[in-house]
């Protein structure tokens, strides 16, 4: 099963971030259901029911406090001469990170560690961009202000459809 390792947002927290999608009139691109809206701390990639449950056992062992994150700022991916991702970032950054590398050096036996790691949240993957310097004009005019408490983060497994992805909840670890 393929799988990953996320926080997920609040209704009204995906309902502010799908609503910028309206800014990508006229571009080729296509947004990230509203409801698959989430934060990836580690993709695991492909793994079975054993590593699954290793996995979770070895994130019961951290210890993470909750904490208040808050959206700031759009970027694109990989980067400004290349455009195929837009996304916004999460602060604090600094704890998000922190969380990563835990994350990154409980499970280290069996997954490389990430090589860089960006604390944001996919809206839309662009498939064709005429004016490239328009485009970031607009993205770095927008503000979305919302904030949320991150009280636990998920073992999801992802399920390829020809609609989407589907994510299901294998494991909920709830924050200290």
């Amino acid at each position: 099963m393929r799988c990953f390792i996320a926080i997920d947002l609040p209704e009204e927290v995906r309902e502010k971030i799908y609503g910028i999608n309206k800014i990508l009139d006229g571009i080729k691109h296509k947004p990230v259901e509203k409801h698959n809206l989430h934060l990836t701390l580690k993709f695991l990639g492909e793994i079975n029911d054993y590593r699954a449950n290793w996995v979770i056992e070895r994130l019961k062992s951290l210890k993470i406090k909750k904490f208040k994150a808050w959206l700031n700022g759009l970027g694109v991916f990989p980067d400004e001469n290349f455009i195929r991702v837009l996304w916004i970032g999460v602060e604090p950054s600094s704890t998000i990170h922190q969380i990563h590398k835990q994350i990154d050096d409980a499970l280290e036996k069996y997954f490389k560690k990430d090589k860089r790691f960006q604390s944001h949240i996919t809206i839309s993957r662009i498939k064709s961009l005429k004016d490239k310097k328009d485009f970031l004009e607009k993205i770095k005019s927008i503000r979305v202000e919302a904030g949320f408490c991150v009280e636990e983060i998920k073992l999801k497994r992802s399920i390829l459809k020809r609609e989407g992805p589907e994510y299901d909840d294998l494991y909920v670890f709830k924050l200290l």
